[in-house]
C-alpha cells in the first residue's frame, strides 16, 4: 500500500506504526538465530566426525615449524559456510558459529572464512575484518591468540617455499633450456606451429625459455595466485606478454577451445611437477589429465622421461631412525614392545641430503638398480603399480634400508640428463650440483631381513598416485603383485616420535646418562597417544609397577595424584613432541614452575640448568634458499625476488628456522659463545630476560656474506649424578 501513489493522499505515513512490534521483531530474530544455530550445529557435528576419522588414520598429520598440526576442519567449515551463506544472513551465521565454538569474539571466526569476505561484502559491513591465529606456544605450553593481517597465509606460504633454490640450480636450468630448444627444433622440423603448455610455471622461466627457443605461443599454468601474479609481471618485464598467457588455475580445470583458456591443444608439454620422491606433487595425475585433454597425441614432453633408481643397503645408523632398538645398560636390557618391533614404521619418505651420509655408514647389499621409468611424451597412468628388480646379493648382511633417487632425460635420446644421484655416485664428487628442492630418499623396509651372499633377491617398488614404497622377496619369481596399500604404522610410536627422535632413543650413551636408581618415578604425559606408547614400553620391560603414568598437565597435578608424597626428584630429558627450536625445550622449566608447590624443599631437579649458545657460520650451499637471484639464464626474475623478500620481511626474516645442519656443510666464523643460562632450580622469572653483547669474528669470508647464526642448546644434568652435558641439534 505504501508503494502505491494513488493512496498517498488517503494515508498519513507518520500515523502508521511498524508492521512488526519491537518485541515481535526480537522474537523472530531469536527464532531465526536458533534455527541457524541448530542447522550449523548439525553440520558442525558432521564436520567433527570427519575430522575425528581423519585424525584416527595411520598416517601422521603434517606439522609446521611452530608445532601446529595441519587439520582439514577449517576447510570443511569454510565449504559448509560457502554453501550456506547464500541462504542465511551472514551476521546470524557468524553469531551462531561463535556460540557453538565458544568464541568470545565472533571476529575470530573470520580467520576461517576470510576468503568468503571478498565474495560476500555485506559481512565486511557488519563485522570488522581481523584474523586471529591460535598458536600453541611450545615453550610455555599455552595457546596464544595472535592477530594477523588478511595476507598472513600467503606471505607464510611464499616465505617457506624456497623458490629461490630452484632459480639458483644452474644444472637444472641449463638442462631444461637445452631440452626445450631440442623439442622446439623437432616440432619445427615437422612443419608444425609450436604451441607450448607449461604446467606449474612458477616464475614463468620455462615458458620464456620456450618462446626464446622459437615457440609460437605458450600457455603457462600456475595454481598459486601470488606466484601467477609474479609470473605475469616477470613475463611482461621480459617482453613476452604477446606470446605467453599465464593461467591462474589448476591444470585439471583448464579448458581448450574457442572460448576456453587455451585456443588449441599444445604439441610441447613442459613441466616441473617433481619432488624428491618424483611423484609426490601429483605429477602422475597431472600428466594423465594433460594427455587426455590439453596436448596433442604426438606431443613432445620436456622432460621426456624419468627413471627411478634404488640400492638395498645395511645401515645401523639409518635403521635406528625407524626402529626402536634394545639397549643394554649395566647388564639390564631395555626392549621395545612387540607391537613396535613388528610395526612397518612411518609411511612417509625420509628425504635427506644423502651426499652427507658417509659411504662407510652403510654396506651395499646389491647393485644400484633401475626400478622403473615413466615416458612423459606418451599417455601416463596414475594407477597403482609395482615393479621388481632382480639381483644377487653382493655380500651377506641385514637388508634394512633402500636408498633411492631419480633422473630425468630432457630428450628422447637421453643425451641431456639431470640426475639426483648423491655425490659419492659421481666419478668426480666435486662436479655434484647442490640442490635442496630435489634430494634423495631413504625408505625403510617393513622389517629387517637376513640375506646371504649370492642369494637371489627381488627388490620391489610400488606406487600409488603420490607415494613410493619398497619391499623385498627372496623368491626367484618374476611376477609382482600390485600393492594397493602402502605399509603404515600400527604401533602408534611412529605417529608420536619423529625419525630424529628414534635416533635419540637409540643412542645408548644418551640413554645411559638418564639411568638412575630411583625406586619409584612419577611420570607426567599429557599426550594420550604418547601415554599409550610409553605404557607399551613399560609393560614390555616389566616396569609398570615402578612407574605410574599420569595423563594430565603439570598445572593439574596435585598431592592426591602423588599419593600424598612430595616430589624429591624431578627429571626430564627434556623432550616434547611440539619442540622444533632449541628453546622450546624450556617447556620443562615451565612444567617445573607449575609443580613448584609440590616439590620437596631439597628436591633434585634434572637437568638443573640450560645454556643457549650461538656461533656465526658461513654456509657452503644453504644460503641459496634465501638469496635473491636477479637474472636467471638471461631472464630478469627480480619481481620474484621482491615478492619473496616482502613475505620474508612480513614475519619470517626475524624468526629462527630449524635445519638439520649435519646435511649442510658450513664453516665457523666465530667461536661458540654462551649467550644465556636458565636455572631450572628456580621458577621461571616473571620479568622477561635478555642478553646483549658482541661476538668477534675469527674466520675470513670466502663467498661473501653467505652466513647464518647457528644456535644450539645445552642442558646440564646434575654433575654429581650423571656428569655429562646433553647436546641438542642446532638450528639457524
Amino acid at each position: 500500500m505504501m508503494g502505491e501513489p494513488a493512496l498517498v493522499a488517503e494515508l498519513d505515513l507518520e500515523d502508521l506504526g511498524p508492521l512488526i512490534s519491537q518485541e515481535g521483531l526480537e522474537q523472530l530474530q531469536n527464532k531465526y538465530v536458533q534455527k541457524v544455530r541448530k542447522s550449523v550445529s548439525e553440520w558442525m557435528q558432521k564436520a567433527l566426525e570427519v575430522e575425528l576419522t581423519d585424525w584416527q588414520r595411520d598416517q601422521e598429520p603434517d606439522i609446521d615449524h611452530e608445532g601446529c598440526y595441519h587439520t582439514s576442519l577449517p576447510t570443511i567449515i569454510a565449504q559448509e559456510i560457502d554453501g550456506t551463506i547464500g541462504e542465511v544472513n551472514p551476521t546470524a551465521l557468524i553469531i551462531a558459529l561463535a556460540d557453538i565454538i565458544n568464541f568470545k569474539d565472533p571476529n575470530m571466526l573470520i580467520l576461517e572464512i576470510s576468503g568468503l569476505l571478498s565474495k560476500y561484502p555485506d559481512i565486511r559491513t557488519e563485522v570488522t575484518m581481523k584474523t586471529f591465529c591460535g598458536r600453541a606456544n611450545p615453550t610455555t605450553g599455552a595457546l596464544d591468540w595472535v592477530e594477523e593481517s588478511e595476507e598472513y597465509d600467503y606471505h607464510q606460504e611464499i616465505a617457506r617455499s624456497c623458490y629461490a633454490d630452484m632459480l639458483h640450480d644452474k644444472d637444472r636450468n641449463e638442462k631444461y633450456y637445452q631440452g626445450i630448444r631440442a623439442a622446439v627444433s623437432r616440432v619445427k622440423a615437422r612443419g608444425e606451429r609450436v604451441v607450448v603448455l607449461d604446467i606449474g610455471t612458477g616464475t614463468g622461466l620455462l615458458s620464456m625459455m620456450a618462446v626464446t627457443a622459437g615457440a609460437d605461443y605458450c600457455y603457462a599454468i600456475e595454481v598459486f595466485k601470488p606466484m601467477a601474479q609474479a609470473a605475469t609481471c616477470i613475463v611482461e618485464r621480459n617482453g613476452f606478454s604477446d606470446k605467453i598467457k599465464v593461467i591462474n588455475k589448476h591444470s585439471t580445470e583448464v579448458t581448450v577451445g574457442p572460448d576456453g583458456d587455451m585456443q588449441e591443444r599444445a604439441n610441447i608439454l613442459v613441466t616441473e611437477l617433481f619432488d624428491t620422491e618424483l611423484i609426490g606433487e601429483g605429477a602422475l595425475p597431472s600428466y594423465e589429465h594433460a594427455h587426455m585433454h590439453l596436448v596433442q597425441a604426438s606431443c613432445e614432453a620436456v622432460p621426456h622421461r624419468a627413471t627411478v633408481y634404488a640400492q638395498l643397503v645395511e645401515s645401523d645408523m639409518l635403521w635406528k631412525w625407524s626402529q626402536l632398538q634394545p639397549i643394554e645398560v649395566d647388564g639390564n636390557k631395555l626392549r621395545p614392545p612387540p607391537a613396535v618391533v613388528k610395526c612397518a614404521g612411518a609411511p612417509s619418505v625420509c628425504d635427506i641430503q644423502l651426499s652427507q651420509v658417509p659411504p662407510e655408514s652403510f654396506t651395499p647389499l646389491g647393485p644400484i638398480c633401475t626400478m622403473f621409468s615413466v615416458d612423459f611424451s606418451k599417455p601416463v597412468s596414475s594407477a597403482a603399480q609395482s615393479y621388481a628388480a632382480q639381483f644377487k646379493a653382493q655380500t651377506s648382511g641385514k637388508a634394512q634400508v633402500v636408498l633411492s633417487w631419480w633422473d630425468i632425460d630432457m630428450d628422447p635420446d637421453g643425451n641431456i640428463v639431470c640426475t639426483m644421484a648423491p655425490s659419492w655416485n659421481y666419478s668426480d664428487p666435486r662436479t655434484y650440483p647442490w640442490r635442496d628442492h630435489w634430494m634423495q630418499s631413504v625408505y625403510f623396509l617393513p622389517a629387517e631381513e637376513n640375506v646371504s651372499e649370492e642369494e637371489e633377491l627381488n627388490l620391489i617398488v610400488s606406487h600409488d598416485d603420490y607415494s613410493l614404497w619398497y619391499s623385498l622377496t627372496h623368491s626367484e619369481q618374476n611376477d609382482v603383485k600390485v600393492a594397493t596399500f602402502r605399509p603404515c604404522c600400527t604401533c602408534q610410536a611412529h605417529l608420536v616420535w619423529t625419525r630424529p627422535r628414534f635416533g635419540e632413543l637409540n643412542d645408548e650413551q644418551r640413554t645411559e646418562s638418564y639411568i638412575n636408581a630411583l625406586r619409584s618415578v612419577f611420570s607426567l604425559e599429557n599426550s594420550g597417544m604418547a601415554k599409550q606408547v610409553i605404557e607399551q614400553v613399560l609393560h614390555a620391560n616389566s616396569l609398570k609397577h615402578g612407574v605410574q603414568l599420569l595423563g594430565i598437565r603439570p598445572e593439574q597435578l596435585s598431592l592426591a595424584d602423588l599419593e600424598g608424597n612430595q616430589i624429591s626428584v624431578l627429571i626430564g630429558e627434556p623432550y616434547f613432541s611440539t619442540s622444533l627450536l632449541p628453546w622450546h625445550s624450556l617447556f620443562f622449566w615451565y612444567c617445573r614452575t607449575a609443580v613448584a608447590q609440590l616439590l620437596h624443599p631439597n628436591a633434585t631437579i634434572l637437568p638443573c640448568a640450560a645454556t643457549l649458545y650461538i656461533v656465526a657460520v658461513e654456509f657452503r650451499d644453504l644460503w641459496r634458499i634465501r638469496a635473491p637471484c636477479g637474472t636467471c639464464e638471461g631472464f630478469d626474475v627480480s619481481p620474484m625476488d621482491e615478492m619473496i623478500q616482502q613475505s620474508l620481511d612480513y614475519r619470517e626474516s626475524w624468526e629462527a628456522e630449524p635445519h638439520p645442519l649435519w646435511e649442510y656443510p658450513c664453516r665457523a666464523l666465530t667461536k661458540p659463545r654462551p649467550v644465556m643460562t636458565f636455572d631450572f632450580t628456580q621458577c621461571v622469572p616473571e620479568q622477561p630476560a635478555n642478553s646483549e653483547g658482541t661476538v668477534p669474528f675469527t674466520g675470513e669470508f670466502v663467498n661473501g656474506a653467505h652466513t647464518g647464526n647457528k644456535v644450539c642448546f645445552s642442558s646440564d644434568l646434575l654433575e654429581k649424578l650423571l656428569g655429562m652435558e646433553e647436546k641438542i641439534f642446532p638450528i639457524i
